[in-house]
C-alpha cells in the first residue's frame, strides 16, 4: 500500500522536478517539430550527475510534459468531449470557439481543428523530451563520465515513459512516426504509406520497449516513485495496450492483458480506498489505488484547472476561489440519469441550487430569457440544445475532484492516471471476453459495485461492463477508447430514476453509435486525422485514410 509520508509528498517531488528545467535549458534548446540539434555538452558528471537524485531531477523535463494532461487542451477534450460523457455547449457567446466544441461532440472535427494538433504537439513533445535526456545520459555513459549500472536504470525508465507518450499516439492517430533519436534525427520523418502496418509496427514497438525495459524499474511504491513510472505502473500500460489490441492490430490479447493485471494485483502494493472520492482530493497522494499519477501544484506544477472547466462563473464564490471559473464542461443527461439513485460515485456531479459560502443562493444576472429557473443559479441534468444558445444553468457539472476552499484557477489535486480499480475491471472485461459464464470476472466487477453502495450484479454483459467503467473511470480520459472496444448499440435514453428508455441508433462501434446531439458516425473516426500544421511542415507524412 501507498504511503506518502509528509516529509516527502507529491509537493516536493514537483518542485524537484521542475527546478531541473532551467539547467535543461543550459544544453538542450529544442522545440517540438526540431529533432535534429546537437546540445552541447553543458552538464557532465563532474557538475551533476553525481547521486540518484540528481538523475532524478533531470527526469523532470520528461515528466513535466505531462502539466498538459489534465486540462482543457488537446488531450482531454479529445478523449472526453467527443464521447457520451462530456460536452461543452455553446452558451449564446461563450464557448462558441468557431464551432470546434460542437464538431468534437458530433464527430465533425477536420485536421484544421486545435484540438487534435495540441494533443500531437503535447504526445511529441514528450518524446522530444525522452530522446533528449536519453542521448545525454547515453553520452556521459560513452564518455566515462557516468556508470552504465546507475544510468541505465534512469534510461530504462525514459524509454518506458516515451513508450507511454507513443502508446497515446497509437491510441489517437495510429500510424505515426516513430522517432527515436535526438542527435542526428530526421527533420521530417515519415509514417508508414499503409495505415495498419504503420499501427501494427507502432504497436509492437510500444511493446517492445515495456517488456525490454520494465525489469530495470524501480519496484518501489513510495515517495521515490510517485509520479514516476516504476515496475507496477509499467505492467498497467502494458495491460492497457493488450486490452486494445484487437482494435490495433485486429488480435486479441486478452490473456495477456490479465497476466499484466495479476502482476498489479499480485504486488500487494495497491488496493481500493474506502472512499471512492479520496483519489480525488486535494491531497490525494495517500490514495492505495494510484499507480501512477501526474502530481499536479497550483505553484509548482499548474495545470489541473477542473474548477475552472466546469463551474459557472457564480460558483466562485461557493469556494471562495481566486479566479472566476468558465462555465463550459458538462455532463449529458443521459450519462447523469445511467447511474442508479444509491451510487455514491453519482455524487460526482454538481446538481441542484447552487448557493456560496454562507448558504445564500446564487444568482446569475445574465441568465437567458426561458431558463427553467429565472436567475436562480440551479443546475439541471438537462441541456436544452448544444448550439448556440445552450441554458447558462444546463448540464451536471463534474465535482469529482475536490474543490478546496480558497482553491486557485490550478488545483493542486494530483491526477491519478493509473488507478487499481481500473486494473480490477480490466481483468474482469478481459476475463469475460474469454468465458462470459462469469466467475472472477463477475466477482471483480462487483468489488467495484460494493465500494459505490450498489448490490451485486447476477451476471454480466458488455453492457454492464461498459457502463461500470463510465460509472468508475468519468473524466480519467478513458472513455473514448473504452467506446471504441466495444460493438455498438450501447445507447439509451435515460429516465431519472437510472432506467432505461428507448435505444439510441447503432454504429459499428459503441463510439461510433449515435447519442443526444450526435448522429450514427464513420468509422475511420475512431482515429484522429493527423494535423494540418503538421501536414503543412513534413510533407512526408501520409494522412490518416478518411481524412483528406
Amino acid at each position: 500500500m501507498i504511503n506518502i509520508n509528509n516529509t516527502m509528498t507529491a509537493r516536493t517531488l514537483l518542485s524537484r522536478f521542475v527546478g531541473i528545467v532551467g539547467l535543461l535549458a543550459v544544453f538542450c534548446m529544442t522545440s517540438c517539430n526540431d529533432l535534429s540539434e546537437n546540445p552541447p555538452d553543458a552538464v557532465t558528471a563532474n557538475n551533476f550527475f553525481q547521486k540518484d537524485q540528481q538523475f532524478v531531477s533531470a527526469l523532470g523535463d520528461a515528466y513535466s510534459q505531462l502539466g498538459g494532461y489534465a486540462g482543457s487542451g488537446g488531450m482531454m477534450s479529445m478523449n472526453e468531449v467527443t464521447t457520451d460523457e462530456m460536452v461543452v455547449p455553446q452558451r449564446g457567446q461563450d464557448w462558441y470557439d468557431g464551432g470546434t466544441w460542437a464538431r468534437y461532440h458530433r464527430h465533425t472535427w477536420g485536421y484544421e481543428d486545435g484540438g487534435i494538433n495540441g494533443a500531437w504537439t503535447f504526445l511529441y513533445g514528450g518524446v522530444n523530451s525522452c530522446n533528449r535526456l536519453i542521448y545525454q545520459f547515453n553520452n556521459l555513459m560513452d564518455k566515462g563520465q557516468v556508470g552504465k549500472d546507475k544510468a541505465q536504470k534512469f534510461i530504462a525508465e525514459l524509454k518506458v515513459l516515451r513508450a507511454y507518450y507513443y502508446y497515446w499516439l497509437l491510441d489517437m492517430f495510429g500510424n505515426v512516426p516513430i522517432v527515436t533519436k535526438f542527435a542526428g534525427a530526421e527533420k521530417a520523418p515519415a509514417n508508414n504509406a499503409d495505415f495498419q502496418t504503420g499501427r501494427n509496427q507502432l504497436f509492437d514497438f510500444v511493446e517492445s520497449q515495456i517488456k525490454d525495459n520494465i525489469q530495470k524499474l524501480d519496484r518501489a511504491v513510495d515517495q521515490s516513485t510517485y509520479g514516476r513510472m516504476n515496475v507496477w505502473g509499467a505492467h498497467f500500460l502494458l495491460a492497457k495496450l493488450y486490452m486494445n489490441a484487437k482494435v490495433y492490430t485486429g488480435k486479441p490479447r486478452w490473456q495477456d492483458a490479465v497476466a499484466q493485471c495479476d502482476s498489479v494485483i499480485n504486488s500487494g502494493s495497491y488496493s481500493l480506498a474506502t472512499d471512492f472520492f479520496a483519489s480525488f482530493k486535494t491531497e490525494n497522494q495517500n490514495s492505495p489505488e494510484i499507480i501512477f499519477a501526474i502530481p499536479y501544484d497550483k505553484v509548482y506544477f499548474t495545470g489541473n484547472n477542473w474548477d475552472m472547466m466546469t463551474l459557472h462563473y457564480a460558483n466562485q464564490k461557493t469556494f471562495n476561489l481566486t479566479a472566476q471559473p468558465w462555465n463550459g464542461f458538462a455532463t449529458l443527461e443521459d450519462f447523469y440519469n445511467s447511474f442508479q439513485k444509491d451510487d455514491q460515485r453519482k455524487d460526482g456531479f454538481l446538481v441542484g441550487y447552487q448557493y456560496d459560502t454562507k448558504g445564500n443562493h446564487l444568482i446569475d444576472a445574465s441568465a437567458f430569457k426561458g431558463e427553467p429557473h429565472g436567475d436562480t443559479l440551479y443546475f439541471t441534468p438537462h441541456i436544452n440544445e448544444l448550439e448556440p444558445r445552450a441554458w447558462r444553468e444546463g448540464g451536471a457539472r463534474f465535482n469529482k475532484f475536490e474543490y478546496k476552499i480558497g482553491s486557485t484557477a490550478n488545483l493542486s489535486n494530483d491526477f491519478p492516471v493509473f488507478r487499481y480499480s481500473d486494473v480490477l475491471l480490466m481483468k474482469a472485461e478481459a476475463l469475460w471476453r474469454m468465458n462470459q459464464s462469469g466467475g472472477e470476472a463477475l466477482r471483480l466487477v462487483n468489488m467495484i459495485r460494493e465500494r459505490a453502495g450498489l448490490a451485486d450484479y447476477n451476471s454480466l454483459s458488455g453492457y454492464k461492463i461498459l457502463m461500470e467503467r463510465g460509472h468508475e473511470l468519468y473524466t480519467e480520459m478513458w472513455r473514448r477508447q473504452d467506446l471504441i472496444r466495444f460493438s455498438g448499440g450501447m445507447h439509451y435514453k435515460y429516465n431519472s430514476d437510472g432506467s432505461q428508455s428507448t435505444q439510441y441508433s447503432s454504429g459499428e462501434t459503441a463510439f461510433n453509435d449515435a447519442w443526444w446531439a450526435k448522429d450514427v458516425g464513420d468509422k475511420h473516426r475512431n482515429v484522429f486525422p493527423i494535423p494540418r500544421d503538421q501536414m503543412q511542415s513534413n510533407p512526408n507524412l501520409n494522412q490518416i485514410p478518411g481524412y483528406k
